[in-house]
């Protein structure tokens, strides 16, 4: 099922509506060019920490690419102990904790079924 949102509302969810002002306001704006390179990761950070990709759109180039899923993740919470134990285990037999939490609940409750 696939429900309808129309522009109106989608305005309405921005902080600053889409208006002539803010609109003359980027026009406005002054914009950094970009450094042709950064003297590290850090550097490019902080440059785009403060700097907004949209006003630099020659910058980037569209991109198609494939994507596999391999399956589904699920959220669970578990006692901060019961972690612990996990992640010990988990180092011990060489397997990620999620991967290893999947395992001992599969074989728990394929025991439990019968």
């Amino acid at each position: 099922m696939r429900a309808e949102v129309s522009n109106e509302d989608k305005l309405d969810d921005l902080e600053e509506p889409i208006g002539r002002e803010n609109i003359m306001k980027k026009k406005d704006k002054k914009i950094d060019p970009i450094p042709d390179e950064f003297a590290s990761y850090e550097e490019a950070g902080e440059f785009w920490d403060t700097h907004d990709t949209t006003d630099y759109p020659e910058a980037f180039v569209d991109v198609d690419f494939d994507v596999k899923l391999q399956g589904r993740r699920f959220e669970i919470d578990i006692d901060e102990e019961v972690m612990e134990l996990l992640k010990k285990e988990a180092k011990r037999t060489h397997l990620r904790p999620g991967k290893l939490a999947s395992q001992l609940l599969k074989k728990e409750l394929t025991m439990m079924q019968g």
